[in-house]
């Protein structure tokens, strides 16, 4: 050292051992205080990363699963803090789309049949948020995990050799891999009953941990020929040995497989729920679609009916809805919630313009020639309907005679039969009306479908004409409609219908008048009146009126009528015909239909 620093230095620490006791106080006292300063700093620093930690981990849970991804790839403390439950959790409720649960669920599968190393969370949040091939050199995009090997990889990498095996069942040099190919813990791609794709080397991922299928074709044949594989598997950069790597892959599996499971029940739970959402959803557009569609097909009849005539108007046009569920007839739209409306009026129905119409009711909706065009068909068939008088039966008043009279004071007896006469009509009866006439068109039709009862208006007239000075009772109508249907059968076909209405009016009129009077014979007989009186105990009033209800309907009997026609009976049977009576007032009671 040079003798003049030598110097400095030495006057320098006499300097400072000849300092003052107080100088040198206060010095020791600032060194301790810097001292104090710098722990305290370095434990509120400690303290602030703890703070931070808390607040990353509360983040991270509330990230949807791709934004989570993004903030673990910032730092390596930020990726340890990635766990099963957020991972889950934030999948099945944030979501990464449905490709994501898909491939959750393609991971239970394989944890369950333990055929994968069970991932690390890190590992499975990537997988939830994986879009392309992670094997190398291949780009190609991938949606959800390959479900037999638990890798995110393409088909095409799956066909490919460098990646896996193909073994074939019949080859002689793979007679040694059927046990293990075909064992349940062994990842595979099965081609039929013959051929098998399994994975050929272990896989490490991108984030440096063993992934995909337990059992691999290399580590088979190694096992088969007895190699140690500890040199291959630190080639391959697997950072721990075979047992501290299996302690820490059960350890996951037992972690995260009760997760997965939990996962499997509430994924089906909010897949029920979506499905419920997207149903009512579905209804509900339907729903106000078919509103609109109505309210659009209100709007077009009510000018529909300001162009059509008067005289049919207010009849033609009503109609009534159909559920699809049935052939019920509804009264409004409100109690089917379908759009399914139909006139009333076959012949209104039947018409192609009123058809297209019904369908799609907004492309007539704003065409007045369309409009018009279906005021113009209806007109024209109801004013030939008018022009015959077929629409209140005036033409039964020209022909003169006593049937069509007869008829004429039934068809016309109430308003409402008129109504229904109207909105029964069909394009065969205007067919019919223009070709033989209108009786013979009224004989068709009451003798077809309307009413419900083939000779119901024809035998009516049957009693107006017999019973016309006398009082009408309610079992005329009844004998009159059986008389009419037993001598409609013996009856050979006529020349003409009109012939054949005619006469068989007259020859129903005298067996009429001829029953009629032992029907009543029976219904004043004294023993009838006493079966009415009877009353057994514990019977209601209600009993009475089922007994005078079975008394008036047991002698319309086909059989006692046919012998009478034929005079093989003079006199019903009384005691007969009332114990038949009282049989079905019995049944009848007793079954509550009372």
């Amino acid at each position: 050292m040079n003798p003049r620093k030598r110097r400095k230095n030495d006057d320098a620490i006499r300097a400072e051992t000849k300092r003052p006791k107080k100088e040198m106080d206060a010095i020791v006292k600032k060194e301790h205080r810097v001292t104090n300063d710098t722990t305290a700093h370095a434990e509120s620093t400690k303290n602030t990363i703890h703070l931070m930690d808390d607040v990353f981990r509360v983040v991270m849970s509330m990230l949807a699963p791709k934004e989570m991804l993004r903030l673990c790839q910032c730092s390596k403390s930020l990726s340890q803090m990635v766990n099963y439950p957020d991972v889950i959790r934030n999948t099945i409720l944030l979501g990464s789309g449905r490709y994501g649960r898909k491939s959750l669920k393609g991971i239970l599968a394989l944890l369950k049949q333990n055929r994968i190393h069970p991932p690390s969370p890190l590992r499975l949040l990537r997988v939830v948020c994986g879009q392309r091939c992670e094997l190398a050199l291949c780009q190609n995009t991938v949606h959800t995990i390959r479900a037999q090997f638990g890798i995110f990889c393409c088909f095409s990498c799956v066909q490919n050799e460098k990646w896996t095996k193909s073994i074939v069942s019949d080859n002689k040099e793979n007679d040694n891999n059927q046990d293990w190919t075909r064992d349940d813990r062994t990842a595979r791609y099965e081609y039929g009953k013959r051929k098998v794709i399994v994975w050929r080397k272990p896989f490490i991922a991108a984030c440096g941990e063993r992934c995909g299928p337990l059992i691999t074709y290399e580590q088979q044949q190694q096992q088969t020929k007895g190699e140690e594989t500890a040199a291959n598997t630190q080639k391959e950069g697997c950072r721990n040995d075979a047992d501290t790597d299996l302690v820490s892959k059960i350890h996951f599996r037992n972690s995260l497989l009760p997760w997965l499971l939990e996962l499997e029940k509430v994924a089906s739970s909010k897949a029920s729920a979506q499905d419920e959402l997207e149903q009512q959803q579905r209804e509900d557009r339907v729903l106000a679609y078919r509103r609109q569609k109505l309210q659009t097909f209100d709007a077009t009849v009510k000018k529909l009916q300001e162009k059509l005539d008067q005289r049919w108007s207010n009849i033609v046009l009503k109609r009534r809805f159909y559920s699809s569920n049935g052939w019920t007839q509804y009264r409004n739209w409100e109690e089917t919630k379908e759009y399914n409306p139909r006139f009333s009026c076959p012949m209104i129905q039947n018409m192609k313009s009123i058809r297209n119409f019904i369908q799609a009711p907004s492309r007539v909706h704003g065409s007045q020639k369309k409009i018009s065009q279906m005021a113009h068909d209806i007109n024209d068939v109801f004013e030939i309907i008018h022009r015959y008088g077929f629409h209140n039966f005036t033409f039964l008043l020209h022909s003169g005679g006593i049937f069509e009279e007869h008829l004429y004071q039934v068809m016309t007896a109430t308003s409402s039969i008129l109504e229904r006469w109207m909105l029964s009509l069909a394009p065969d009866d205007v067919s019919i009306l223009q070709e033989h006439g209108p009786l013979m068109a009224l004989a068709w039709k009451v003798e077809g479908e309307w009413p419900s009862q083939p000779p119901n208006f024809f035998a009516l007239a049957v009693v107006s004409y017999c019973v016309s000075g006398e009082k009408k009772r309610a079992t005329d109508d009844a004998l009159a409609r059986t008389l009419w249907s037993l001598l409609l059968l013996q009856t050979k076909p006529p020349s003409s219908f009109r012939q054949h209405c005619e006469d068989l009016f007259n020859v129903t009129a005298q067996a009429f008048t001829h029953i009629r009077p032992k029907v009543l014979n029976f219904l004043y007989h004294p023993d009838s009146i006493a079966f009415l009186k009877e009353n057994p105990k514990g019977r209601s009033d209600s009993y009475q009126k089922v007994k005078k209800e079975e008394l008036n309907r047991v002698w319309v009997n086909t059989q006692v009528l046919k012998r009478l026609l034929h005079n093989e009976e003079k006199e019903l049977n009384v005691e007969e015909l009332l114990c038949e009576a009282e049989s079905k007032a019995e049944s009848r009671w007793l079954g509550g239909y009372w």
